[in-house]
C-alpha cells in the first residue's frame, strides 16, 4: 500500500467518524422535537383547570405543564396594553398583543391575546381589538416567559 492511498483511507476513516457523530446529533435533535410534540399533543386538549392548582405560587412553573389551559377570574389592566414588535407568522410581519391580566387574589399575569398584522398604511397594525372591560373569566394556555438578555429592560 503506497502513501497516497494510506492518505485516501485516512480521509474516508474521518469522514466516516464525522458523519456517524453527526447522525448522532440529528438522532438526539429528533428525540428533542418529538418530546415537545407529544407535550404540547398531550397539554393541548385538557380540560381548563384553576391556575392555583398547576400555580400555588409564581415560581412553582412545571415545564410539563407547558399549554395547559388554566381559568384566570379577575380583569385586564388595559391602560398597561403591549403590542410586541417582530413577530412573524406565515411569512407575514406582526405584532402579538399583551395585555396584564390581574386577578381577584391580586396575581398578575401577561396574557397574549392573539397576532395583529402590520397595517397596510402604517407599522402599526389597523385594528386592535379592546379586552374586555371589568371582572371576566379567561382559559388561557399556561407558557413560561420568554429568556431575557442580560443589561436590557
Amino acid at each position: 500500500m503506497s502513501r497516497r492511498w494510506f492518505g485516501y483511507l485516512a480521509v474516508a476513516v474521518v469522514f466516516a467518524i464525522v458523519c456517524v457523530l453527526l447522525s448522532n446529533w440529528q438522532l438526539a435533535r429528533r428525540a428533542e422535537k418529538t418530546q415537545e410534540i407529544a407535550l404540547v399533543t398531550n397539554n393541548y386538549d385538557e380540560s381548563p383547570v384553576p391556575v392555583s392548582e398547576l400555580l400555588p405560587t409564581l415560581d412553582a412553573f412545571d415545564p410539563a405543564d407547558e399549554w395547559r389551559p388554566v381559568v384566570l377570574e379577575g380583569s385586564y389592566l388595559t391602560d398597561d396594553e403591549l403590542l410586541v414588535r417582530n413577530r412573524p407568522r406565515g411569512g407575514q410581519p406582526g405584532f402579538e398583543q399583551l395585555i396584564p391580566f390581574r386577578t381577584t387574589d391580586g396575581t398578575v399575569f401577561a396574557v397574549d391575546r392573539g397576532w395583529l398584522p402590520t397595517g397596510n398604511e402604517q407599522d402599526l397594525p389597523d385594528v386592535i381589538p379592546a379586552a374586555p372591560t371589568g371582572t371576566v373569566t379567561v382559559t388561557v394556555r399556561l407558557r413560561p416567559g420568554e429568556p431575557t438578555v442580560a443589561g436590557r429592560g
